[in-house]
């Protein structure tokens, strides 16, 4: 009985899209075949694209040494970018990530030397011996040996098209309520990578929120930071390769009207 080997992206792909994205030149750091760095707008810039074969038990896996931790430590900008078979594309802030790698949870062998062990599962990370899951979402990559097609984008790492299925109809809006238009029409704009960085960045203050949503806080909250969490949903999300959670305060009452707010920003970006 033959095994049928599912195809991992080649780490060129990974390396041109990250050149074109951030319009710099990725060049291997000497004795470390999975990690690149280069200068982008004056800021050094380091990604770490390493491998894994889908396991018995579900998940894929990869370590991170100290080494490696400490190059992108060092970076202004450390790109993850984790290669999965079916052409399975995890790419995340590293810095982010870096909150769950302790003294406590780190492994030791003769091999890797000091290092930690995440697991990677559908729409988390696990580091080895924290109990804190850290959220992702896959881009599933068709063209993998085609990185000289990749068209260039300038807003975000990667773009995933959202599915015709998850999209509601402006009469559907109007039969929804305006939490569930939130979870649904709004999270998928937010994740489908369409949004400019520097209105991400807006949609974390209070007064954009306020201005734009009506909100009486932010709309956004990075994954890790402080905030009150009876406020926002539980659910994160996740935009640009960054893990962040959505207000759960919108209201439709005559006193408190966020429904005018929301449809008219979803309307001129969906």
């Amino acid at each position: 009985m033959s095994v049928i080997m599912m195809p991992i992206l080649d780490k060129l792909f990974v390396v041109t899209r990250v050149n074109k994205e951030y319009s710099c030149q990725l060049s291997v750091i000497k004795g470390k075949k999975i990690m690149f760095t280069g200068i982008t707008c004056g800021r050094r810039i380091v990604l770490c694209t390493p491998s894994s074969k889908r396991h018995v038990n579900g998940n894929g896996w990869f370590d991170l040494t100290m080494k490696q931790a400490d190059l992108m430590d060092d970076a202004d900008i450390a790109i993850l970018s984790v290669r999965m078979q079916s052409n399975r594309l995890y790419t995340l802030n590293y810095k982010q990530l870096r909150r769950l790698m302790t003294n406590e949870n780190k492994l030791t062998n003769p091999n890797e030397g000091e290092h930690w062990k995440f697991f990677v599962w559908k729409d988390y990370i696990k580091v080895q011996g924290c109990d804190q899951t850290f959220p992702v979402s896959a881009e599933i990559v068709n063209s993998v040996n085609q990185p000289q097609d990749i068209p260039r984008r300038t807003t975000t790492l990667y773009t995933r098209t959202p599915s015709e299925n998850s999209e509601l109809s402006q009469t559907q809006l109007q039969h929804q309520k305006i939490g569930k238009i939130a979870q649904t029409k709004l999270r998928t704009v937010l994740e489908s990578g369409v949004i400019a960085s520097e209105e991400i960045e807006a949609m974390l203050t209070n007064n954009y929120s306020k201005q734009t949503f009506d909100l009486q806080y932010a709309l956004l909250v990075r994954y890790g930071d402080k905030f009150e969490h009876r406020r926002y949903y539980s659910k994160p999300l996740m935009i640009q390769g960054t893990a962040y959670f959505m207000c759960s305060q919108w209201y439709e009452t005559m006193a408190n009207n966020d429904r005018p707010y929301l449809m008219k920003w979803l309307s001129l970006h969906s």
